[in-house]
C-alpha cells in the first residue's frame, strides 16, 4: 500500500495530480481540498481498489468510455467540510456515451456520505422513467411482451428490466423493442395479467457489489443512478434525491432518514422499498414489485404510481398519505397503520385495504373487497367523537341520538348485506394472569334478526374472517331493547385482543357501545388453567356471572 495525495486538480490518470503518482491497487488515496480530481480510468484489471478519502472533488470523466471505482480496505469516505462525489449534473446529466461503476467487490464496505456529498445524475430514459404496464395477459415462458406506453427510442436491446407482479420480481434482458412491445431474450417465469408494471433498471451510473448497503447518512445528496442488491440502498440520511433504479433487489431500498425524495425506478424489487423513518415523498413508480412497498415510518406522502405491484403496498405507519395511483395491482394495497386516504384510485388490488386502524379518507371509492377489509376512521374529519367505519358488509358511523344511559352516542350499524358482515372492531388488551370482563351495550334494531349478530373476542393471529375460531362470543336475545354484553376472560400472557361487533343482513340497523378497558372482578375459582378462558356473562347475580340471552 502506498499513501497518496492530490497536490493539483487534474486527471486521475495524470502523475503530475498525485505527490507519489498514480494510484495503485490497495493505495491510501487522498482527494485534498481544494483540490477537483477527474476520475478517467477503469479498475477492472486491477487486483484491487483503493482506500480513497475525497475532501476535495472527485467527479467522473465526461469524455465518452467506461470508468469504473473500485473501493478497498474502508468506505470510500471525506473528513472536510468540501469532499463531493460527482457523476453529472442536476442540469446536465451524465453522458450517454459515458459509463461511471462504483464497485465495493462484494465486501461490505459503502460510500459513507457523512462528511462527503454525493451528487450522481444518470441519463434517464425520455420514456418510461416511472415504468410502464402491460397491456394484455402472458404465460409463464412468453418473451414477448404488449406494453403502453410505447418506449421505441428510449430503451434498447441489451437493456434489463425489472417486471413487477403481485409482489413477484422478475429481472429480464431486452432483445428488441418495438412499437409497442417488447421482447426478452428469455422468457417470464410466472404468468402476469395486463397492468403488471416494467421498470427500465440499466442506468449509466451504477453501484455494484455491495453487501451492507450502498450509502449511508448524509442530507440533501442526489442518487439518481443505478444500484443493485445488498442488505440496504441507503441508510439513515436526510433530504436525499433517489431516483433511476437505485436500490434495486435490496433487504431495504430505504431505511431510516427522513424527508428524502423518492422517485423514477427506485426501490424496487427490495424485500422492503421504504422501511422506518419519516416525512419521505414517494411518487413516480417507486417501490414497486416489493414484498412490502413503504413499512413502518411516519408521515409519507406516496402519489403516481408508488408501491405498486406489491405483495402490501403500505404495511403500518402512521400519518401517510396516500392518493392518486399509488398502491395499485397489489395483493393488499394498504395494510394496517393510521393512514390518509385522499383522492387515492386503487385498482387492481386483491384487496384495497385490510386491518386499518384510526384513517381518514375522503374522495376515495374503494374496490378490491374482502372480508379482511375495514376501513375505521377516528376523529372523522376532524371532530373530536366522530367516528366512521366501512366494511365490506356496509358502514357505521356515530349516533348521538340513540344511546343507552350513561353514553353521549353510540355506533350505528347500517347492514347491506346478507352473505358479508358490517362489523366495528376495537383493541384490547389483557395482562398476564388477569381475569376481565369486556363487552359494550347492544341494540338490534326491528328488522334485524338476532342470530344474524355475534359480538366476538378475537385473537388476531386466529381471526375467524381467515378460518381461525373465536375465542368467546356473545349471541343477542331477540329484542329491540338495549343489552349488555359482558365477556369474562382469563390469559397466562400479555395478549391484544379484538373486540367485534358483526352483523349480516340486506337491511337494517344495529346499535354497538364498545367497552375496551378492562374491568376487573374476583373470582373465588382458583382452578383455572393457564391459557384461554372465556364465558358469555351479562351481570353478576350476587355469587355469580349468570349468561342472558
Amino acid at each position: 500500500m502506498v499513501a497518496r495525495t492530490s497536490i493539483a486538480s487534474g486527471l486521475w490518470s495524470n502523475p503530475g495530480t498525485w505527490d507519489t503518482g498514480v494510484p495503485l491497487a490497495s493505495d491510501a488515496v487522498v482527494i485534498a481540498e481544494p483540490h477537483t480530481v477527474t476520475f478517467d480510468v477503469d479498475m477492472t484489471g486491477l487486483a484491487a481498489g483503493v482506500d480513497l478519502i475525497i475532501n476535495g472533488a472527485l467527479e467522473a470523466s465526461t469524455i465518452p468510455g467506461t470508468y469504473k471505482l473500485r473501493s478497498a480496505i474502508n468506505n470510500i469516505r471525506g473528513y472536510g467540510a468540501f469532499g463531493v462525489l460527482r457523476a453529472g449534473t442536476r442540469t446536465t446529466p451524465y453522458p450517454s456515451d459515458c459509463s461511471f461503476t462504483i464497485d465495493h467487490d462484494g465486501t461490505a464496505r459503502f460510500v459513507d456520505l457523512a462528511n462527503l456529498k454525493i451528487d450522481l445524475n444518470c441519463l434517464e430514459p425520455t420514456i418510461g422513467v416511472d415504468g410502464i404496464v402491460f397491456t394484455s395477459a402472458t404465460s409463464a415462458g412468453d418473451t414477448v411482451l404488449n406494453v403502453s406506453p410505447s418506449v421505441s427510442g428510449a430503451w434498447f436491446p441489451g437493456q434489463e428490466v425489472g417486471i413487477a407482479y403481485h409482489g413477484a420480481y422478475e429481472i429480464r434482458t431486452i432483445l428488441s423493442v418495438g412499437a409497442g412491445t417488447i421482447t426478452l431474450t428469455t422468457g417470464l417465469a410466472g404468468a402476469k395479467a395486463i397492468g403488471a408494471r416494467l421498470l427500465l433498471l440499466t442506468r449509466n451510473i451504477r453501484s455494484i457489489g455491495a453487501t451492507d448497503r450502498h450509502f449511508n447518512s448524509g442530507s440533501n445528496g442526489r442518487i439518481i443512478c443505478e444500484a443493485r442488491g445488498g442488505g440496504a440502498g441507503l441508510y439513515f440520511g436526510s433530504g436525499h434525491t433517489i431516483s433511476g433504479s437505485a436500490f434495486t433487489g435490496c433487504g431495504f431500498g430505504v431505511v431510516y432518514g427522513s424527508g428524502h425524495f423518492i422517485s423514477g425506478s427506485a426501490c424496487n424489487g427490495c424485500t422492503y422499498g421504504v422501511a422506518y423513518g419519516g416525512g419521505h415523498v414517494i411518487s413516480g413508480g417507486a417501490s414497486n414489485g416489493c414484498s412490502y412497498g413503504p413499512t413502518y415510518g411516519t408521515g409519507y406522502s406516496l402519489s403516481g404510481n408508488a408501491a405498486n405491484a406489491c405483495a402490501i403496498g403500505v404495511l403500518y405507519g402512521y400519518g401517510h398519505v396516500v392518493s392518486g395511483n399509488a398502491c395499485n395491482g397489489c395483493d393488499t394495497g394498504i395494510h394496517s397503520g393510521l393512514i390518509k386516504m385522499r383522492n387515492w384510485s386503487p385498482a387492481g388490488n386483491y384487496a384495497d385495504v385490510a386491518y386499518l386502524g384510526y384513517c381518514m379518507a375522503s374522495g376515495t371509492a374503494l374496490s378490491g373487497d374482502s372480508q379482511e377489509r375495514i376501513v375505521d376512521s377516528r376523529r372523522h374529519a376532524g371532530v373530536a367523537g366522530e367516528r366512521r367505519v366501512w366494511s365490506p358488509g356496509g358502514f357505521a358511523a356515530t349516533d348521538p341520538i340513540i344511546k343507552t344511559a350513561g353514553f353521549i352516542s353510540s355506533l350505528k350499524l347500517t347492514l347491506q348485506l346478507s352473505t358479508v358482515p358490517c362489523r366495528v372492531d376495537d383493541s384490547i388488551f389483557i395482562q398476564a394472569g388477569q381475569r376481565a370482563i369486556f363487552g359494550g351495550y347492544l341494540k338490534l334494531g326491528a328488522i334485524v334478526q338476532a342470530a344474524h349478530v355475534r359480538v366476538q373476542l378475537i385473537d388476531p393471529m386466529n381471526d375467524p374472517l381467515r378460518g381461525g375460531v373465536f375465542v368467546s362470543e356473545f349471541i343477542p336475545a331477540a329484542t329491540t331493547e338495549w343489552q349488555e354484553v359482558r365477556l369474562l376472560i382469563t390469559s397466562d400472557t400479555d395478549r391484544e385482543l379484538t373486540l367485534r361487533c358483526l352483523g349480516m343482513a340486506a337491511s337494517g340497523n344495529l346499535w354497538w357501545i364498545p367497552e375496551t378497558a378492562p374491568k376487573p372482578i374476583r373470582i373465588s375459582d382458583t382452578s383455572v388453567p393457564g391459557g384461554w378462558k372465556a364465558t358469555m356473562v351479562n351481570r353478576w347475580n350476587g355469587s355469580a356471572w349468570v349468561a342472558v340471552g
